[in-house]
């Protein structure tokens, strides 16, 4: 047994949070709970992989992501329009990527205060963003 004092804890000498009293290598946590160090050479997950249900779920759909893609592209050709279009919406958002919003571009332009810069820098825009445009310039050739 340990004759570690905790705080947080109540005051209990070798007791953490948790109530009990602590094993043969274990060391009171720092918010109350008990730490099990790893000792040199010792494996605790030896298959190095989570073993969640989500994680099993998760690797078992990445297996069969092939043959889901390949039957979306089937159903791109069903008779039934509506089904036809939902298969080939779901293979574009995969392959290329759901599209943007551009609700908020509309309005960018109208946010930029030019009044805030003098006629001088105005002009200096303006002539920048003509250069920049090859606004009245001629092509290089």
């Amino acid at each position: 047994m340990s004759d570690h004092s905790t705080s947080g804890n109540g005051g209990r000498k070798g007791r953490p949070a948790t109530g009990r009293a602590l094993l043969q290598g274990e060391i009171p946590g720092p918010r109350g709970g008990i730490l099990r160090p790893i000792t040199r050479g010792e494996v605790r997950n030896p298959l190095g992989v989570q073993s969640s249900r989500y994680q099993q779920v998760r690797r078992l759909c990445a297996d069969h992501s092939l043959e889901a893609t390949q039957t979306l592209i089937n159903l791109m050709h069903d008779e039934d329009g509506r089904i036809a279009y939902m298969a080939a919406i779901a293979v574009l958002e995969r392959g290329v990527g759901k599209p943007r919003d551009h609700s908020g571009e509309e309005n960018a332009l109208a946010q930029i205060d030019l009044s805030a810069l003098s006629m001088k820098d105005q002009e200096l825009l303006v002539a920048m963003l003509k250069k920049v445009l090859r606004i009245g310039q001629e092509e290089p050739k």
